[in-house]
């Protein structure tokens, strides 16, 4: 799963456990009067393991209800919360953002060269080619490169036409 798609569906997920459980909520207490805040305010301390006191006197049906928030919205906000933190720990949203800006970078150049290969040759070309102010695009098939190189093997279609992804 990429990691747009990890941040996007942790992030629903949040929402999902706070909407659920406060749907809840109102329905099991709509006796009491409770607000939409209130409600919102009961799930968020519950599944956040805050615990203030209770607003009102819990019937025993939102107390089961309760209990289910407490099981299902705290291990799904953990989850979504540990999905979130490795994210960002891990450095994939940098390394994606930093992805997109070369692409973004090679997909406005004009006149530049593209050296398919950065062996021995390959990168006494290069240093030729800056040493003379050319524009140089470096692909190739390596795990660490170079913010202006683009990794994917120079025979794919798709990498020639800037839309490689490591």
């Amino acid at each position: 799963m990429t990691p747009q798609k990890r941040l996007l569906l942790s992030i629903l997920l949040i929402l999902a456990v706070v909407a659920v459980g406060s749907a809840g909520y109102m329905v099991i207490e709509r006796e009491n009067g409770l607000s939409v805040l209130d409600a919102i305010y009961i799930t968020v301390i519950t599944v956040s393991t805050v615990g203030y006191s209770e607003m009102f006197q819990p019937s025993f049906e939102a107390r089961l209800w309760t209990l289910g928030v407490i099981v299902f919205g705290i291990g799904t906000v953990s989850v979504a919360f540990t999905s979130l933190i490795t994210l960002f720990v891990s450095g994939e949203l940098r390394f994606l953002r930093e992805t997109r800006k070369m692409e973004s970078t090679i997909r406005n150049l004009k006149n530049h060269v593209i050296l398919c290969g950065y062996g021995r040759m390959g990168e006494l070309a290069v240093k030729e080619m800056a040493r003379q102010g050319l524009r140089v695009v470096v692909v190739e098939h390596l795990e660490s490169l170079p913010p202006s190189f683009v990794s994917g093997k120079f025979s794919t279609f798709s990498v020639m036409r800037g839309r490689s992804r490591k």
